[in-house]
């Protein structure tokens, strides 16, 4: 470990090997005696890129200036703090929401780590005394478990702050935070174009739970807007609108995306979706692009993740879009469980928490871990094209032959109870998927398809037994009628 003073601060960099006492005592080649006008850029931001190319966005010295100071009043930095930086140390969150450069600006002491892992963070915070830190919602997750794993929260106790941002926090997450990690949770909900928000520290706890904050500066404009750039009452889910003192006005040499992500009167959107309440407190609902459309009904995958989430078998969720078809969209979630959950199992589950049934997952998949983005966040992107690529070898390693309708075997070749496989094995076969399809798709696992396979089956005179009695099912509804031969 390193450690290097600046003036009444300090820094500690843990695994690295650079230098800091002899980078920071060498002079600059280039100094300029006269101060830099403040409304210079003083360096640029990246946006996400969750959803195609980052874009540049320029932040000036009076934007930070300003975003660190008051930062730091609400979030309570003081030349006392100790602060475990495990996060991404060029991003938005991690460096000015107080972060790093807050706390230098107090006079305070920054750790850094080289990732948010427990079995590097515990030891450290043990180590330096840390008293505040932040993470994202993937990171306390594996802090919570473990400690449940063992761990423990012993080395935790000089913790005092625990800021949690950069993607919503579960209501269920939230709650387990004061007990199990023995610490004040605060929420932070900012964007590197400007807006920042915070939960108060001396908020209540259902505020602090349940919601993402306030904005910080009493300047700062936010409203919610419909999908028309018309404003919505408060307590309805819309898009986020802002512009303020300290949020930029355009993306770095792109006129075409300004174009479309500032209104008229120079309002910024997002891509956030939110609602406010009557004193202002932010709760996200998720991205706009993180919606799926199921054949025309929109599901907000926040919404499924975090009830996902109160399932006691289930430490991560992410819900993403796969292409169908029929729909254009269907959905897939992938979890990080403790212990196996059948889709069936998931489905239930959401059932009892009160989830429509077209918000119901089409696919679960069962993952290690969740893939990340260098900020921290879940790599739905990553998890798309794991989707398409497992579509794609299933398509290929269970498509059925197409085959010209064809007339029922006779019971001597198709008994009652087993299918006579060397008889015209393909017939068979063709025969058991049609009718395999049609219990699924009849016991809703994909009713928009029901019409579709009832009517093959009926082309195919096609028939069953159930208990005994032959059943035959028609196209024009789902009723049945006892025959006493087959068709």
């Amino acid at each position: 470990m390193r450690t290097a003073r600046f003036a009444s601060c300090c820094c500690a960099a843990i695994g690295t090997n650079t230098p800091l006492e002899a980078a920071i005592a060498r002079p600059a080649d280039n100094f300029i005696p006269n101060p830099t006008p403040a409304d210079e850029v003083a360096f640029f931001q990246l946006s996400g890129g969750s959803t195609g190319t980052p874009k540049l966005i320029p932040r000036t010295h009076n934007d930070y200036d300003y975003s660190i100071r008051r930062s730091n009043e609400i979030c309570g930095i003081t030349a006392e703090t100790r602060y475990l930086n495990a996060l991404p140390a060029a991003h938005n969150y991690a460096m000015s929401s107080p972060g790093s450069l807050g706390v230098f600006t107090a006079g305070g002491c920054v750790v850094l780590a080289n990732d948010p892992s427990a079995t590097l963070c515990f030891p450290l915070i043990e180590r330096h005394q840390i008293n505040v830190t932040s993470l994202v919602p993937p990171a306390v997750s594996l802090w919570l478990q473990a400690i449940a794993d063992g761990a423990g929260n012993a080395q935790l106790k000089s913790l005092r702050l625990l800021q949690v941002g950069g993607a919503r926090l579960s209501a269920t997450l939230a709650a387990r935070i004061p007990a199990e990690i023995g610490c004040q949770l605060q929420q932070v909900f900012g964007m590197a174009e400007g807006l920042v928000n915070y939960t108060a520290l001396d908020d209540l706890p259902e505020r602090i739970i349940n919601t993402q904050g306030r904005p910080m500066c009493p300047d700062d404009e936010v409203w919610v807007a419909d999908e028309h750039g018309n404003p919505l009452p408060r307590g309805e889910v819309g898009r986020l609108m802002t512009r303020g003192p300290y949020t930029f006005r355009g993306y770095f040499n792109s006129p075409e995306h300004n174009a479309s992500a500032f209104d008229a009167d120079g309002f910024y959107c997002s891509g956030d979706l939110i609602a406010i309440d009557e004193q202002g407190y932010i709760t996200v609902q998720g991205r706009e692009k993180d919606q799926i459309n199921r054949g025309g009904e929109k599901i907000a995958a926040e919404e499924i993740e975090n009830l996902l989430l109160r399932h006691e078998a289930v430490i991560h969720a992410a819900l993403v879009s796969m292409e169908d078809s029929l729909l254009g969209e269907k959905s897939c979630a992938y979890l990080v469980v403790k212990q196996p959950l059948r889709a069936v199992e998931v489905r239930r589950f959401l059932r009892e928490q009160g989830v429509a049934e077209f918000k119901l997952p089409d696919r679960v998949e069962s993952v290690d871990v969740l893939p990340l983005t260098p900020v921290g966040k879940v790599d739905k992107k990553q998890l798309r094209l794991w989707l398409a690529e497992r579509a794609r070898a299933e398509e290929q390693s269970m498509a059925i032959p197409k085959l010209t309708a064809y007339a029922l075997p006779t019971a001597a070749e198709l008994p009652t109870s087993k299918v006579n496989w060397a008889f015209e094995p393909e017939r068979a076969a063709l025969l058991i998927h049609d009718m395999q399809e049609y219990f699924l798709n009849f016991w809703g696992e994909n009713s928009a398809m029901m019409q579709q396979v009832v009517a093959n089956i009926a082309r195919l005179r096609a028939y069953c037994k159930a208990h005994n009695i032959p059943v035959y099912y028609t196209a024009s509804r789902k009723s049945r009628a006892t025959k006493t031969a087959p068709c």
